[in-house]
């Protein structure tokens, strides 16, 4: 048996095994970004999002730091973007709470953050949390019953920024 693979292998030509070289033969027509780069992108997306400036830099230990340098031209570093995520979206909902004060307490819904989904008001997150909630009962009592409202977080994610809300 192992003759004839041999002899069916040389007839086709086929060339012998070697490990990772399909994946490497695989042409997806896209570049090739780097860990750095996609880093670099994310961080100038926030930066965006929060009207920020935002840079990478090379800390004294090899590690690479995000300089974030605020509106008021406070400058922080952080060294990942979640918690550049984290800590942004905390200060936005700081501002909005003294802008309102400023304005003259008018009746704003605040902001807030809902991890891996983004900054929405109080009354945005009751809605979206409202509709999703009757979209999950009317797919649960389909014939067969879909969960997929339930499998994503979102429904999870909304709940839980309300609750924390209300427990402040």
């Amino acid at each position: 048996m192992k003759k004839l693979f041999e002899n069916w292998r040389k007839h086709l030509n086929e060339a012998a095994y070697e490990p990772g070289r399909a994946v490497n033969d695989i042409d997806t027509g896209e570049e090739y970004v780097s860990p750095e780069d996609l880093m670099r992108d994310e961080v100038q997306d926030l930066a965006d999002k929060f009207g920020v400036e935002a840079s990478i830099e090379i800390a004294s230990d090899g590690k690479p730091v995000i300089l974030v340098t605020h509106r008021n031209g406070e400058t922080t570093a952080y060294n990942d973007t979640e918690e550049m995520y984290q800590d942004l979206g905390s200060r936005r909902g700081k501002m909005n709470e003294e802008l309102r004060d400023y304005v003259g307490g008018q009746s704003r819904s605040p902001d807030l953050q809902i991890p891996g989904y983004g900054v929405m008001t109080v009354e945005q997150t009751e809605r979206k949390l409202a509709r999703l909630l009757e979209e999950a009962a009317q797919d649960a009592a389909r014939n067969p019953p879909q969960y997929s409202h339930l499998n994503n977080g979102v429904i999870q994610a909304l709940h839980q920024a309300l609750k924390e809300f209300r427990e402040i």
